[in-house]
């Protein structure tokens, strides 16, 4: 950068740099001029940055030393926008830019936008026509809770019918992005969690003992919403909305939650091929989920360390790892888990072996653990063309082409009523093992049919932005 004040020309994937990301991560803007003014080239000086920002060499250095973040989101805003941040990799959403204006934006704590029109009843009422009304253990009129503005404008008390009304819809959009993906769940799930939520938590009234349950249920839809954000290849933004979950949990201390969003997170890791990362984040979780007792969530935590494992070619240590897994799963007491850990069962168990096998090269094996895999809950429709096509993928892997084939057709029918990237990642998955048996009848007929429907499967990077 010159000695004025024009910014430097920025080469593309910038911002996705390990060091700024690292930065942007920390939500501290004078961790991000730090790496920014060492990573441009060539470096500058905290004067030059300084003019760039309206600010003196002075303030520059006060801001990258100081303990404490900048929270005046006017000087971080137009920071953002002098060093040409991209807006999908800040913690706070800039001033004139709505939440469909960007890419799974995370909203964070320290904003709190309300929605003045009653927005969030049409959404309620447009979600029950989409569920059916089936989604809500409870009745209608439980949705009928306290709006973050009633909150917010009349200081009222947040209760516990208020913390029950955010558990049902969770409930309801996660149901809704399991079953058609996260591209049908996320604009409410995300405007729910923005404009009722999170203002809540940040400004509500509320007792201690209503507290834990609040930012327990406020984590569980964050996570959510960090999961709708993969399964739209948003990787940096879930990651970073799983951050907040995992924060949320750990300020009440609740073990079992920072476990299951710690599980996430690896599961993250390993679905992008950051096999460190995955193990790493497998092992936290572990500790918290021994903590809490609940021997089922062990048991995932143990199954994601392996999966790490398994991507990095450490056969003895994912075999390790698949056997404490297989173990804790055994002894587990179901009737003691939180409703939320529901999903995970012996079909869920079955595919991350098939994972573990298939990272390792013996897709015979993981075959026989894919098959299984398929015995699952039919609601969860988009998991079942996610084990549909792995189990195609590793068919395709062993040669056994015909099959391969016939699975696959029947995950990609599926995966034409689902908008979700992530099928699109196990599709090319499945595309690429075919690829030795181009000419064969089989494949033939089944890319028509991929042809034939009007989502291409096979565009979609697992690895982007999470570091």
């Amino acid at each position: 950068m010159d000695e004025g004040d024009q910014p430097a020309r920025l080469p593309e994937g910038f911002w996705r740099r390990p060091r700024l990301a690292a930065a942007l991560d920390s939500r501290h803007f004078g961790r991000v001029m730090l790496a920014y003014r060492t990573e441009v080239e060539p470096p500058v000086t905290q004067a030059s940055l300084g003019r760039l920002l309206d600010l003196t060499q002075g303030q520059v250095s006060r801001i990258e030393r100081s303990a404490e973040p900048v929270r005046d989101l006017a000087k971080l805003e137009r920071w953002a926008d002098r060093l040409a941040i991209p807006h999908d990799l800040l913690w706070f959403r800039p001033s004139g830019h709505s939440p469909d204006a960007f890419e799974a934006q995370e909203f964070p704590l320290t904003l709190g936008e309300t929605d003045a029109a009653g927005g969030s009843d049409v959404r309620r009422r447009h979600l029950l026509k989409l569920t059916g009304g089936a989604a809500f253990a409870a009745p209608l009129g439980a949705m009928d809770h306290p709006s973050a503005n009633d909150v917010l404008r009349d200081d009222r008390a947040v209760g516990w019918a208020d913390v029950e009304s955010i558990k049902e819809m969770t409930i309801a959009y996660r149901r809704l992005d399991n079953r058609f993906g996260g591209g049908h769940a996320r604009t409410m799930t995300e405007r729910y969690l923005h404009e009722d939520v999170l203002p809540v938590v940040k400004a509500g009234r509320y007792r201690a003992a209503v507290k834990g349950g609040l930012f327990n249920a406020a984590a569980e839809l964050t996570q959510l919403a960090g999961w709708i954000a993969l399964d739209l290849g948003e990787n940096h933004s879930a990651k970073r909305l799983m951050t907040d979950a995992r924060e949320l949990g750990r300020s009440v201390n609740n073990r079992a939650c920072a476990a299951g969003i710690l599980a996430g997170m690896s599961h993250q890791a390993a679905f992008i091929g950051l096999g460190r990362n995955a193990v790493l984040l497998a092992r936290e979780a572990q500790d918290e989920a021994t903590r809490s007792g609940i021997r089922a969530l062990v048991a995932e935590c143990a199954v994601m360390e392996a999966h790490g494992h398994a991507i990095q070619l450490d056969g003895p240590a994912t075999a390790r790892a698949l056997a404490r897994a297989e173990q804790q799963f055994s002894s587990a007491l179901r009737g003691d888990d939180p409703a939320w850990l529901a999903y995970f069962d012996e079909a869920y168990l079955a595919a991350k072996f098939a994972h573990c096998f298939r990272a390792l090269g013996r897709p015979r094996e993981g075959v026989e653990f894919a098959e299984r895999s398929l015995q699952m809950n039919d609601s969860y429709a988009r998991g079942r063309v996610f084990n549909l096509a792995l189990l195609a993928t590793l068919l395709a892997e062993q040669g056994t082409v015909e099959k391969a084939c016939a699975v696959g057709s029947e995950a990609v029918e599926l995966a034409s009523e689902i908008r979700s990237q992530r099928t699109g990642v196990y599709l090319a998955d499945l595309r690429r093992g075919l690829q030795p048996h181009a000419g064969t009848a089989a494949v033939r007929k089944y890319d028509d049919l991929v042809a034939a429907t009007s989502r291409d499967p096979g565009t979609f990077s697992r690895r982007t932005a999470f570091a």
